[in-house]
C-alpha cells in the first residue's frame, strides 16, 4: 500500500450538533464513491469534527489513477464496411471514439476499438474530488452568507487542502487551499500544517480533532473531578455526545448551586443541569448533591 496521504480541513464558524453525525456520514460516503469512480486508490479515510472545523485525512492514497482500458462497440460490420471499405458510419464512429481504422476489430458481427487511457495523477483530482463531495452534503439547516452567493452548513472561514507536503490546486467558497489551519480560536491563529503532522500541530494548538481523543478527555476530566471530591458523575451518553461536539479542546469546571433547591424534586434539578445547562449532575452516595459539572473550551 501507497504511504502518501492526503487531507482536506473546512474552517467553519460553530457547528450545531445536529449537523455533526449527517456531516460524518455523508462526507465519508461521497469521497470514497468519488474516488472509486476515479479510480485512485486508498487505504483508508479518515473523517474528523470538531466544533470549528471538519474534514477528511486520507492514508495510502495512491498518486495516479490506475490506467484504463475502454473498449467501445460500434455498428454491425455489414454497416461498417461496403465492399471492403469502410463506410461514412464507421468513419463518423472513429472520429467520435478519438480512434484510428487500425484500433478497430471485429466481434460477433460487430465493430469495437479498444484504447488504453492513461491515469491521470492524483493532485490533478482530488481538487475536483473534494470540492464536489463538499458540494454535494445536505443539511438539515443551511446557511446562506456574504451577498448570497454561498450556501452551506455554516460560514466557511479557510480551507486547507494538501497532498503529502503539496498544496492542492483549489478554491470553494471563495476561499483559496493552502497548508495554514487555524488553532483553538482564544489562543491562538495559523497553524501550518501536513497531512503527516496534522493531528498533532493541531493539539499543540489547543484543537482536539478527532472525534474519539475529545471523547477520551471528556470522560478522564469527569474521572479527574470524580476522585477530586469523592463522588460519582453517571455519564450520561446524549450529553457526551453534545459536550465532545460542541467543543475542541474540552475542560471540566466544578459548580454548585445553593443548597435550598436541593428540598426541589431530583427530577427537576437533573432536567434544568443537563437539558438546560448541558451539565453533568454529581452523587455522593447514591445522593444529589449541590454541585455540578460543566465543560468550557479550552485549557
Amino acid at each position: 500500500m501507497s504511504d502518501h496521504k492526503a487531507l482536506l480541513e473546512v474552517g467553519i464558524e460553530e457547528l450545531p450538533s445536529s449537523e455533526v453525525q449527517g456531516i460524518k456520514t455523508q462526507l465519508k460516503e461521497r469521497i470514497e464513491r468519488s474516488l472509486d469512480n476515479n479510480r485512485l486508490g486508498y487505504g483508508e479515510l479518515e473523517v474528523f469534527v470538531a466544533s470549528r472545523r471538519f474534514g477528511v485525512l486520507i492514508h495510502g492514497i495512491e498518486l495516479k489513477q490506475s490506467d484504463f482500458v475502454e473498449k467501445k462497440k460500434g455498428p454491425s460490420e455489414k454497416i461498417a464496411y461496403k465492399e471492403g471499405e469502410p463506410t461514412r458510419a464507421l468513419l463518423g464512429f472513429l472520429r467520435g471514439s478519438n480512434a484510428q481504422i487500425e484500433d478497430v476489430s471485429v466481434e460477433d458481427g460487430y465493430v469495437y476499438v479498444q484504447r488504453e487511457i492513461i491515469g491521470k495523477m492524483a493532485e490533478e483530482l482530488l481538487p475536483q474530488i473534494f470540492s464536489e463531495s463538499l458540494n454535494s452534503l445536505d443539511f438539515k439547516k443551511p446557511m446562506r452568507w456574504g451577498d448570497g452567493t454561498y450556501r452551506f452548513v455554516r460560514p466557511v472561514k479557510w480551507i486547507t487542502a494538501m497532498l503529502d507536503t503539496e498544496i492542492l490546486d483549489m478554491e470553494l467558497f471563495g476561499k483559496r487551499s493552502s497548508n495554514k489551519s487555524r488553532g483553538h480560536r482564544f489562543f491562538f491563529d495559523e497553524v501550518e500544517v501536513s497531512p503527516e503532522n496534522y493531528f498533532q500541530n493541531m493539539r499543540d494548538a489547543l484543537v482536539i480533532a478527532r472525534e474519539s481523543d475529545r471523547e477520551e478527555r471528556t470522560l478522564s476530566e469527569i474521572r479527574r473531578i470524580e476522585s477530586d471530591i469523592h463522588s460519582q458523575i453517571p455519564v450520561d451518553e446524549g450529553l457526551l455526545a453534545e459536550v465532545v461536539s460542541l467543543t475542541e479542546y474540552p475542560t471540566a469546571v466544578l459548580g454548585n448551586f445553593m443548597e435550598k433547591y436541593l428540598s426541589l424534586p431530583p427530577e427537576v434539578i437533573i432536567v434544568t443541569i443537563k437539558h438546560h445547562q448541558r451539565t453533568f449532575p454529581v452523587y455522593k452516595e447514591g445522593k444529589l448533591t449541590n454541585n455540578f459539572v460543566a465543560f468550557q473550551d479550552g485549557p
